[in-house]
C-alpha cells in the first residue's frame, strides 16, 4: 500500500509543471552578452526535463549559476581555464546530482541543455543529465522555447 502511494504522489509530481514566467524576455529579446569579451560564453537552457515541478540548478566552481524551470535559459560569462560544475534539484525531487569539469576558451560560445527524466513501472528511475550542444542547435532550440532567466551571478 505504501509503495501505491509513493508511486501515485511520485507520478503527480513529475507531470505537475513548472514553467518559465511567460512575461519574461523571449530569447530573441533577451539581454545579450558582449561578444567582444576575452571570457568565455556558457548559455544553459532547459527546454523539458523532468520532474517538471521543479526547478533544476547549476553550480559553477561551488557558487550557485543559475536555477531554470522548463523552458527556461540564461547565460554567464566563464574564465578561460577548468572549471567544476553540479548540476541538481531539490532534494524531495528524487533525482541524481551530476558533477562534473570542463574547460573553455576564451571567446568561443558554448551550451549546456540541462536534462533529466522519471520512469515509471514497477519501481521509479530517475535520471539527471546535462550535455554541452553545440550552439547552432541550442540558439535554434532557445528561439523556439525559452525565456530569459537572469542569472545567479554573470562571471564564474
Amino acid at each position: 500500500m505504501k509503495r501505491i502511494i509513493f508511486v501515485a504522489i511520485a507520478a503527480v509530481v513529475a507531470f505537475s509543471g513548472c514553467t518559465t514566467n511567460t512575461k519574461a524576455p523571449s530569447f530573441s529579446a533577451a539581454p545579450l552578452p558582449d561578444s567582444a569579451s576575452k571570457k568565455a560564453v556558457l548559455y544553459i537552457y532547459r527546454e523539458y526535463a523532468e520532474p517538471r515541478a521543479w526547478s533544476a540548478y547549476l553550480q559553477i566552481d561551488e557558487q550557485d549559476a543559475a536555477s531554470l524551470s522548463q523552458q527556461g535559459f540564461t547565460w554567464v560569462y566563464i574564465t578561460p581555464g577548468k572549471h567544476s560544475f553540479k548540476y541538481s534539484w531539490p532534494i524531495i525531487a528524487g533525482m541524481p546530482i551530476v558533477k562534473f569539469e570542463r574547460s573553455f576558451e576564451s571567446g568561443k560560445v558554448y551550451a549546456f541543455k540541462m536534462r533529466g527524466s522519471i520512469q515509471m513501472g514497477s519501481y521509479v528511475t530517475s535520471t539527471s543529465a546535462i550535455q554541452l550542444t553545440d550552439i547552432t542547435s541550442a540558439k535554434k532550440q532557445m528561439l523556439s522555447c525559452c525565456r530569459y532567466v537572469a542569472p545567479e551571478r554573470v562571471t564564474f
